[in-house]
């Protein structure tokens, strides 16, 4: 049985595109153990988007934490504690784990409180821990998102679906993409997605490799990029762009778009190139096929339980993550053994 007399649910959820993505199976074991309950999603403005491409809450609670103006931050913060107040959950789940974060659960007013930190769980209420390690059985024990799944310690004795893929509404996006094509005349096209990333530098891969990749897909497929904006760093599109046209393979960059139309463009695609990012983390709950370059993440933090995706990484021994004890990646790999992996890759690629 799961925790009782729970009726209204929040659940923290701060953090980018992929962080937001990686925690969505917790909404799903959610929706199975309480139905009939309300469950409420604590973000910022990146994961309103984000959880559109579910259906799996019943509201958001926004926050801008954008620190420009302090002032403005700080009253952003005690009017997202008073709403967060006035919801009166009965429980309420951090899975951001950070100071603040904490700090606002514990101020909530919530009869029921779990806080998820690495390697462990925490909560106001007292719960038996007697056979709670039978119900998870993780595929990867490395993933993050392993850690806001173990939170179901302290809600249900019974075992739990530990799959770590995003958990996304596709079948309405394969109807949006439907109407999309009907009312373009279009069906789905002989290209495939670009995506360079928009966070930190030491993920982003080298253009001329991904430049020559693009190359011999289209060579050896015939199929054509679509690179994608993002916002922040659209010099990156500019640029693989300019050395794809020194290469003579069409390409088409596309402008901004959202996240809906995102999905749709990868559902529409042959399949997608992209960095560790939260496209990456898109795609894979897309199920969409992925060529994921990982030149500084070890990707055991985030490997999927899917298999529509191959990964390029060249890990560094000499190094390794203080908690983890994975070693971080030493960049884009030779391009020789990208060239290679990708002719693999195509191979599995069906006509």
């Amino acid at each position: 049985m799961p925790l009782k007399d729970v009726s209204k649910i929040g659940v923290v959820m701060y953090g980018l595109l992929g962080d937001v993505l990686m925690r969505t199976p917790v909404l799903r074991e959610l929706r199975v153990l309480y139905p009939e309950g309300a469950i409420v999603a604590l973000v910022d403005p990146i994961g309103k988007e984000a959880l559109r491409l579910t259906n799996l809450i019943d509201d958001l609670i926004v926050l801008d934490r954008n620190k420009r103006v302090l002032t403005l931050y700080f009253w952003h913060k005690v009017i997202h504690l008073l709403k967060v107040r006035h919801a009166q959950f009965d429980l309420l789940i951090d899975l951001y784990s950070g100071q603040s974060s904490r700090q606002l659960v514990k101020l909530s007013g919530a009869r029921y409180q779990i806080f998820s930190e690495f390697g462990k769980v925490r909560t106001n209420f007292a719960y038996p821990l007697e056979g709670k390690a039978d119900l998870f059985s993780f595929e990867n024990p490395h993933h993050l998102g392993n850690a806001s799944l173990r939170v179901f310690s302290a809600i249900t004795a019974a075992a739990i679906n530990c799959c770590t893929r995003p958990a996304l509404d596709i079948d309405r996006l394969l109807t949006r993409l439907m109407k999309r094509n009907e009312k373009l005349g279009t069906s789905r096209g002989c290209f495939f997605l670009v995506s360079l990333g928009a966070g930190d530098p030491k993920k982003i891969p080298d253009i001329v490799t991904v430049a020559r990749v693009c190359e011999l897909v289209f060579k050896t497929k015939g199929y054509t990029p679509r690179v994608i904006k993002n916002p922040g760093n659209e010099i990156l599109q500019e640029t693989l762009v300019d050395e794809l046209q020194k290469r003579a393979v069409p390409v088409q960059p596309l402008e901004l778009l959202g996240l809906e139309d995102i999905a749709c463009e990868m559902l529409a695609s042959r399949f997608l190139i992209t960095p560790d990012s939260g496209l990456f983390h898109l795609a894979i709950g897309l199920g969409v096929r992925v060529l994921s370059f990982f030149t500084y993440t070890n990707p055991e933090l985030v490997r999927p339980n899917a298999k529509n995706c191959l990964i390029l990484f060249e890990p560094d021994f000499g190094s390794a993550h203080a908690t983890t004890m994975l070693p971080f990646g030493k960049g884009t790999p030779a391009p020789e053994k990208v060239l290679e992996a990708t002719t693999v890759f195509l191979s599995s690629i069906e006509e």
